[in-house]
């Protein structure tokens, strides 16, 4: 439920005030374990935007919110400004806070005999976060382009982590003691080609590192590497269209593995994965109202083989079905098509 009120009260500023009641009833359940939620969140919040011609737009406001009892400000703030009609720089800084439902946030653990262990209540996850977006649109031999930079960080006063190798038959839940923070840095290029092709190229450094027992590491399954390219080709008659992708991984750290398993299986379980490299294509062809495509993901057949831990003993303590780092499925031919109204 939620109500606002909306006014002007200045040629260049308009002030919304608000009232929110949020409820959340969730029950999540996996063998013995039961966790049931049942929150009510009554808040207010207030909102100014400031935006003089188009040149700057500036939006700050405050929130206030009640949680099983605990009270939560969340303060934040945005500003955009146009050095020109093709330059956007934007700023933010705010904070947030969120409760955290484990087993649907954690899906690998649901295939695998690992015991869930919860140490103390779980406290609502708590965050800062900060960071500048800039685009500049240009042209390059006549043909539009543009480049957008992102450079954010996330620190977490709170943070629920699932502990994977304190305990390498279980997984533990509690909230951070230390230090936990993200830094992430995008840079995306868009450029026409030609007038039926674009070519899109996308960089993302990713520095997610968590404390667990005093030890500050870089998150599971996380790659600090990664790129993503397109070519988009369109006939001049808008009937056709190609869409061909290339996503690139680099390594991720992988949690230990028992001793047992070295022992006996024969599979190498590295502390990292290798980097890897999918390829999709799809092909459409347009009507008035019916669109046909086929395509092909994973072209190359790229595929982890080995993720399954004791898959001889499925009922047994060792067995795990979530070290999984990359695709399990292998190439994959389709066909379709779509009706448009």
């Amino acid at each position: 439920i939620r109500a606002l009120f909306n006014f002007e009260w200045s040629k260049y500023n308009s002030l919304n005030i608000g009232t929110s009641l949020r409820n959340q009833n969730i029950r999540e359940q996996y063998d013995s374990l039961g966790i049931v939620k049942n929150e009510w969140m009554p808040g207010i919040f207030i909102e100014n935007t400031y935006q003089f011609k188009t040149k700057l737009a500036f939006i700050t406001g405050i929130r206030a919110d009640q949680l099983n009892g605990a009270n939560f400000i969340t303060p934040r703030a945005n500003i955009k400004y146009n050095f020109s009609e093709f330059s956007t720089l934007r700023a933010s800084i705010g904070t947030g806070f969120r409760t955290s439902n484990i087993l649907a946030e954690n899906p690998a653990l649901l295939p695998s005999n690992r015991k869930i262990i919860i140490i103390g209540p779980l406290a609502p996850e708590q965050s800062l976060n900060y960071g500048l977006n800039y685009v500049h649109e240009f042209k390059i031999d006549y043909r539009q382009a543009s480049i957008g930079f992102d450079l954010y960080r996330t620190d977490f006063s709170n943070k629920i982590i699932p502990d994977y190798e304190s305990n390498l038959q279980a997984v533990i839940f509690q909230n951070l003691k230390g230090k936990a923070y993200a830094n992430n840095l995008q840079v995306d290029l868009s450029w026409k080609v030609l007038k039926p092709l674009t070519f899109r190229f996308s960089y993302k450094y990713l520095d997610v590192k968590n404390t667990i027992n005093g030890i500050e590491q870089a998150q599971l399954y996380t790659a600090k590497n990664r790129t993503l390219t397109t070519l988009f080709y369109e006939s001049l008659n808008k009937k056709w269209n190609i869409n061909f992708v290339w996503q690139w991984y680099g390594q991720k750290r992988l949690p230990k593995v028992d001793s047992y398993h070295a022992s006996h299986e024969s599979i190498a379980f590295n502390d990292y994965s290798i980097p890897y490299s999918v390829f999709n294509i799809q092909l459409t062809r347009r009507w008035k109202h019916w669109e046909v495509y086929t395509g092909v993901d994973n072209i190359l057949d790229f595929r982890q083989t080995t993720h399954i831990l004791s898959a001889d003993d499925p009922y047994g303590k060792h067995f795990d079905s979530s070290y999984v780092w990359g695709p399990l499925e292998g190439r994959k031919i389709y066909t379709g098509f779509r009706y448009i109204r």
